[in-house]
């Protein structure tokens, strides 16, 4: 990447089962660093063996050297990094990035048990000023009590460029559905929001913090003009939507 200059879309996935300290991320991060053509990039990575998430440290520095990129894409099989490093590595990216426009993030849980990637995330959401659309889909297995919605929340909260967000939820473990609580407060206060896009499939049986955000998205974000919810229910005997 570092030597071609007419490459606008790459595409790269990587199954990680041996390479404790990333090896594989110091390249990807001159690639990105020193590439001045790209404007669509999609990465996905399994992420069996760096424990420590190093993949993620390398990856941010790219970003943060990268000004062409636009549109990012990025897929987390997270199955070694308990503390969810990536995450705090990605704020550093997206702080520093002055080019995206859309990102896009889909996280499979089954390690991050305290959602250490979603303050990450919230940070650089925070941070950065050229994002106007964001997309995150997140397959819960391991955070039981929903803490990534507080980081993500804070940084939705404190963003004045995005206006469009989508929300996937496939929730495993969270019973007391948290997230949907800390994202509701967050988003309130959003100022830029025009359309927001919710998408939840409940496997654990409660709706209650669901209700709550939904009636937060309703009632207190002056600036939405445009809102879609999908709901699909597996464990919930009464479901009723106030």
């Amino acid at each position: 990447m570092s030597n071609h200059r007419s490459l606008t879309t790459f595409s790269l996935t990587v199954h990680n089962y041996a390479d404790t300290k990333c090896h594989w991320g110091i390249d990807l991060c001159r690639g990105l660093s020193n590439n001045d053509s790209l404007t669509t990039f999609s990465l996905t990575v399994h992420n069996h063996a760096d424990i420590r998430g190093h993949w993620g440290n390398f990856l941010g520095l790219g970003l943060s050297n990268n000004d062409s990129l636009t549109t990012f894409s990025l897929t987390v099989h997270n199955h070694a990094d308990i503390e969810g490093h990536w995450g705090n590595d990605l704020d550093r990216g997206l702080s520093n990035n002055k080019s995206l426009t859309t990102f896009s993030l889909t996280v499979h849980n089954h390690a991050d048990i305290e959602g250490h990637r979603g303050y990450g995330l919230g940070e650089g959401l925070s941070n950065n000023n050229s994002l106007t659309n964001f997309s995150l889909a997140v397959h819960n297995y391991a955070d039981t009590e929903g803490s990534w919605g507080f980081g993500v929340g804070r940084g939705l909260s404190n963003s004045k460029s995005l206006t469009e967000f989508s929300l996937t939820v496939h929730n495993y473990t969270d019973s007391n559905c948290s997230w949907g609580y800390d994202l509701a407060n967050s988003l309130a206060k959003s100022c830029s929001l025009t359309t927001l896009r919710i998408a939840f499939d409940d496997h654990t049986g409660v709706n209650r913090g669901l209700d709550y955000l939904l009636c937060k998205c309703l009632e207190q974000i002056e600036s939405l003009t445009s809102l879609s919810i999908s709901v699909s229910f597996y464990g919930e005997a009464n479901v009723k939507l106030n």
